[in-house]
């Protein structure tokens, strides 16, 4: 007796499977296609989109306004020129269980690839441990805009690291180049600063 002529009773596990399976197919080419099912936090590989499909935000009216709230100086920094400023993202980075508060802006050069400078008052090893870069290796560092930045690097990914008393600011980037690095790490260092609570 077939499978499709057998009661529903006697229908077994393998039965089951053999229907399921033209469905699991089916999902699997729709998450292909739609090209979203993986998550990184530095997630800089480039953009998932076309240039010329990503929307520009107002960075600077927002980093602005979240410093009214945020416990530690924000640097108001501005794209450099011919790059966009393509997201703000603000939250929470966990440290001993016990919350710092972080803001990130990523920023798209010319060339198309994704760079991501974070702002936080947590630690050096939390945000690094939140950005999945904790086991980076130092390379050596780079004094940009009067600041020093300490350089690691985890397999593509780069991040430099500029502790200024007041505040955390990582720039990470997976396939970055130096120059653009230097670039932007001197618009940080060189971006006004807006107090917190505005002050």
């Amino acid at each position: 007796m077939s499978a499709d002529k057998k009661h529903r009773l006697l229908h077994d596990q393998r039965d089951m499977l053999l229907s399921l399976a033209p469905l699991v197919l089916a999902c699997l080419l729709v998450a292909g296609l739609a090209g979203k099912c993986s998550f990184s936090p530095t997630a800089f590989s480039g953009p998932a989109k076309a240039a010329s499909e990503i929307k520009d935000v107002d960075a600077k009216h927002a980093l602005e306004d979240a410093a009214r709230f945020l416990p530690f100086p924000v640097r108001v920094t501005a794209a450099p020129d011919k790059w966009r400023t393509i997201a703000v993202d603000r939250g929470e980075i966990k440290s001993a269980n016990l919350p710092n508060e972080q803001i990130s802006v990523n920023y798209l050069s010319p060339v198309g690839r994704a760079y991501r400078v974070t702002q936080t008052d947590a630690t050096v090893p939390a945000v690094l441990s939140w950005l999945e870069l904790a086991d980076g290796e130092d390379k050596t560092g780079q004094d940009v805009g009067g600041a020093h930045w300490r350089i690691l690097a985890q397999g593509q990914t780069a991040a430099w690291v500029w502790d200024d008393g007041g505040a955390r600011v990582v720039l990470t980037a997976t396939g970055g180049d130096e120059a653009a690095f230097r670039l932007l790490a001197g618009a940080v260092a060189a971006a006004p600063v807006a107090r917190s609570g505005g002050k």
